[in-house]
């Protein structure tokens, strides 16, 4: 049975994901980002805590399916988890532990490595740049992760070609630009991660101009709080598809009805016109989705649900208006067009609208400590909410995995 201090210990664990994307822009797995702060000494981070048996047996056995699904979980890999022996064993390919480059080859790692493998655990190296005395990990590595930030077009392709033609598997971390995107698929690489998924893209931004006029007119009527139940509910009735997922999800169990709701007017009576407004926009920003990584629409809706949870906690005094701040929150990137611009075409009030451009107001700063939790900026995110920003994470992560599968989008 753990220890009182042990318990205590995994209570000041915080964690956030980081997408890994394969070549087709799905989800391949997630890079698990733990900090641990311990209430007496807030902002420090215990790196040897954060990767210990306690912390990754209790990761694994009761948070990694909430956190990650079915996909793969990155995670760091330190001394101690490299030479334990009681490690358990693993469903193969699941957890991917990844070692960093500093990390010298020793008898007794690479002794432990093999061990690991052997119990199903994938073996990646962070950071990789060529250095010879290296070669034993190499021998073990199922995937070779490459900081972007260290490479050039050339230097990228020369250390491709240092790991030969039986080279593992290999991912671009730190991918920043969409530019550099394009420079590590046309390279061969297998993986990709970094914010870039997460930025608008001026080139294809330019090149769906002719779609754009529509559907930010079906965003503006939605969100107009001039318009009534009628101007709603003729706007979504028109729709088939539209109206069919919205009826779909209101009358999921995230509701808890008595009874089935079986038109849009009645759900605008039952459950409010600000939250059919709000799916109603979230079904037509799935759509906008269709050539983007779910994963981008995935974030929009964890702010969202973190906003409307923890509007209390900020002061903010409309949920809805926080939900629609991070739903909205992405729909520059979704949209491949600056968050200025589109803000000029939508009629929102404007504390949601000084909330998306500045982070200005109530809204505005829980909308900026949302994203440093989500990033795992953990410097810039207030020691004083940390505590409510991972309860209220972990809950929306878990609560954007069941609205995919009422919506049919998993």
């Amino acid at each position: 049975m753990p220890s009182t201090d042990s318990h205590q210990r995994l209570q000041d664990i915080y964690v956030a994901r980081q997408p890994i994307h394969d070549r087709d822009m799905r989800v391949y797995g997630y890079e698990v980002l733990l900090r641990c702060t311990h209430p007496s000494r807030a902002g420090i981070e215990d790196h040897d805590l954060a990767s210990s048996q306690a912390v990754i047996n209790s990761l694994f056995n009761t948070g990694l399916e909430q956190l990650v699904g079915s996909h793969r979980a990155f995670v760091m890999l330190n001394e101690k988890l490299m030479l334990d022996e009681q490690l358990p064993p693993m469903t193969p390919g699941r957890i991917v532990l990844e070692i960093p480059w500093d990390t010298r080859p020793t008898p007794a790692r690479v002794e432990g490595l093999e061990r690991l493998r052997a119990r199903g655990y994938m073996i990646a190296i962070d950071g990789f740049k060529p250095e010879p005395d290296k070669e034993p990990f190499l021998a073990l590595a199922d995937i070779v992760k490459l900081n972007l930030q260290d490479y050039s077009g050339e230097a990228l392709t020369r250390a491709i070609q240092n790991l030969g033609t039986r080279r593992p598997k290999l991912l671009a971390d730190k991918i920043q630009t969409h530019e550099q995107f394009q420079l590590a698929r046309e390279a061969g690489m297998d993986y990709f991660q970094g914010f870039f998924f997460s930025r608008p893209n001026p080139v294809r931004g330019r090149a769906q101009q002719a779609n754009r006029p529509l559907l930010l007119r079906i965003l503006e009527t939605l969100q107009d709080e001039s318009r009534g139940i009628d101007a709603i509910e003729q706007l979504i009735v028109q729709d088939a598809t539209l109206t069919y997922k919205l009826l779909r999800y209101i009358n999921s169990a995230s509701y808890a009805l008595r009874r089935q709701i079986d038109s849009v007017r009645e759900a605008l009576l039952l459950i409010g016109t600000t939250a059919v407004r709000n799916w109603a926009s979230l079904i037509l920003m799935s759509r906008m989705s269709d050539n983007k990584p779910h994963e981008l629409l995935d974030i929009a809706l964890i702010r969202a649900r973190m906003g409307e949870t923890l509007s209390r906690d900020f002061r903010v005094s409309s949920p809805s208006q926080m939900f629609t701040v991070g739903l909205f929150s992405t729909l520059d990137a979704l949209l491949d067009t600056p968050m200025a611009e589109l803000l000029d075409s939508i009629a929102l009030n404007s504390q949601v609208k000084l909330a998306l451009l500045d982070r200005d107001g109530p809204m505005g700063e829980l909308l900026g400590q949302i994203v440093a939790y989500q990033d795992a900026d953990w410097d810039r995110v207030d020691p004083r909410r940390i505590d409510a920003l991972r309860d209220a994470y972990m809950e929306a992560v878990q609560w954007v995995r069941q609205m995919r599968e009422t919506l049919g989008q998993e």
